[in-house]
């Protein structure tokens, strides 16, 4: 699976969470743990170059 599809999948089922859980802080960091984890993936396929992300 294209590393966009996949990034897609995970960011739709996060979506389905919050419209279902609210959001709080678990949720919150679920999403930032993905985030990161999917541009990372991207940098190193080199699709995008990344020169600094500030987490919040």
């Amino acid at each position: 699976m294209p590393i966009e599809d996949e990034g897609q999948n995970k960011i739709n089922k996060l979506t389905e969470k919050l419209s279902t859980e609210g959001i709080n802080s678990t949720t919150i960091k679920q999403i930032d743990t993905e985030l990161q984890k999917l541009y990372c993936q991207l940098e190193e396929s080199g699709q995008v170059s990344i020169k600094l992300i500030d987490w919040i």
